[in-house]
């Protein structure tokens, strides 16, 4: 078969398709001219390439995501404890009253609504034998 090396392409591929004995269809190994080989380095790095910044696209998906589910958990769990306890902690005033009687100060909110009770410190207690006892208007 060298004789067909220096027969022109159209020549060879018609002289091959009208004298082979048997014609299989299947898959062969055709090694690479230089010219095919240079295209398919070139169409590799081209798809590494791609590969790495579809990567670096992911990961800053990936990164973003994490960090919204981060936040999203934070508050569910805050949520959850909200659930838990009945109730919430915030920040604001306090305001304490002295009850000589119980011997406790009394704390509530602005609204009225009980927050907490804790015993009088020795400095706290009323050093007369006259209670004063207060009213929204003298004080």
């Amino acid at each position: 078969m060298e004789h067909l090396k220096n027969m022109p392409l159209d020549q060879r591929q018609e002289f091959i398709k009208n004298h082979a004995d048997v014609v299989e269809e299947g898959q062969y190994f055709k090694a690479f001219s230089q010219e095919e080989l240079s295209a398919t380095q070139s169409e590799f790095s081209l798809k590494s390439i791609q590969v790495l910044n579809k990567e670096d696209e992911l990961k800053s998906i990936s990164d973003q995501f994490k960090a919204e589910i981060k936040l999203l958990k934070t508050e569910q769990r805050e949520l959850l404890n909200n659930i838990q306890f009945n109730g919430q902690n915030i920040e604001g005033k306090q305001y304490g009253f002295a009850n000589q009687e119980n011997g406790t100060l009394d704390y509530y909110d602005e609204f009225g609504g009980f927050i907490r009770s804790r015993r009088l410190r020795p400095d706290e207690r009323q050093k007369t034998i006259f209670q004063i006892t207060r009213s929204g208007t003298n004080g």
